[in-house]
């Protein structure tokens, strides 16, 4: 009995010192703790996170739209994907599209080597009532 758990100990270091030592592992979480409040006045709604953060979206021709860029980011007429760019020249792909039922949601991406990191998802139903904001933050690990 002793004899196996000595063969196990040996490949367990084995495999811990075959490791690639500067090996990058990346972490979602949501951004946690936080709370939001969200205001409807006529054509708006404004979202007050806690961390100061504050959207304000408006309404043209049935959708919803971020202040200060126009961009779409409310929609129950049909689904769609977009890319985008902000100031920095950072990259980001959007996806609007009917989830189930009478529920929609807004996924937001950020781009960064082909690889698509969630950064905030809107849930929301056809009157446009937000039921539910997921935002995240990428978290890296480098191993030593």
């Amino acid at each position: 009995m002793n004899n196996i758990k000595y063969k196990i100990l040996i490949m367990f270091c084995f495999l811990c010192l075959s490791c690639n030592t500067n090996k990058r592992k990346k972490t979602l979480c949501p951004y946690y703790p936080y709370e939001y409040n969200i205001e409807y006045e006529d054509e708006r709604i404004i979202i007050s996170y806690t961390d100061k953060d504050i959207e304000e979206l408006y309404e043209a021709n049935g959708q919803y739209y971020e202040k200060g860029n126009n961009i779409l980011i409310l929609s129950t007429k049909k689904d769609t994907c977009f890319y985008l760019k902000d100031i920095l020249r950072s990259n980001y792909k959007r996806i609007i599209k009917k989830e189930n039922g009478e529920m929609f949601v807004t996924q937001t991406y950020k781009i960064i080597n082909d690889e698509e990191i969630p950064l905030l998802f809107f849930y929301y139903d056809r009157k446009y009532q937000i039921v539910k904001i997921s935002r995240f933050t990428s978290i890296d690990f480098i191993q030593k």
